[in-house]
């Protein structure tokens, strides 16, 4: 029997590919959506032939998961090999991985100050606690919300979307459709921080088993 064939997927269907994990998210929340479907929100457009879907499927497929992208500790660098994916959609991509780690150790960290451990064991938290406190609150979110030249620069978005909820891990159960208020913040860049928070919350489940 004859394979049936079928018509290369034309720009627009790209964008309604690239579209729809956000009106997912929109629709059923962000804990319904596959890790494709996150990255997808993330890496916001495709190339020619392939939508944002496809490359977020490459990605997974070269690294096993998401939870191995985490764990290989790849810079941008490590991802210019994968057709469609760019600096700014690699920061975006890493930044939800430092998130996720960044709260991760602060919970440890404060888990190790109400119990009596070794002192070896609460040097080495305490180490890995200041470790990422040097990336800056204010510098991951802005690199998830990206540069626009239309509207304030990133990071002084991110530094009134702080401000607003005190820390990142007090973003997390918010409603954040009210995030629009801030200037420069559409539902586009708003969606892309929901879609970071459940990339984080995810991992930072899989650390804790």
């Amino acid at each position: 029997m004859a394979a049936v064939k079928t018509a290369s997927p034309t720009q627009e269907n790209l964008e309604q590919i690239g579209r729809y994990p956000a009106d997912k998210l929109l629709d059923k929340g962000s804990h319904h959506l596959t890790q494709a479907e996150l990255l997808a929100i993330l890496i916001d457009s495709g190339i020619s032939g392939k939508s944002a879907i496809d490359v977020a499927n490459a990605l997974l497929d070269q690294h096993a998961g998401l939870y191995n992208i985490y764990r290989k500790g790849l810079s941008v660098d490590d991802f210019s090999g994968l057709e469609g994916l760019g600096p700014a959609q690699a920061a975006r991509i890493l930044a939800a991985l430092k998130i996720a780690r960044l709260i991760y150790a602060r919970q440890r960290f404060e888990r190790a100050k109400r119990v009596d451990l070794p002192l070896f064991y609460r040097a080495e938290i305490e180490r890995l606690h200041n470790e990422v406190d040097r990336w800056s609150e204010i510098g991951l979110p802005a690199s998830v919300i990206g540069a626009d030249n239309a509207a304030p620069p990133s990071l002084k978005i991110a530094e009134e979307v702080i401000l607003r909820f005190s820390s990142i891990e007090r973003i997390f159960g918010q409603d954040l459709g009210s995030l629009q208020e801030i200037q420069g913040l559409d539902a586009a860049k708003v969606i892309r921080i929901a879609a970071t928070l459940e990339i984080a919350s995810r991992l930072i489940r899989a650390f804790q088993t």
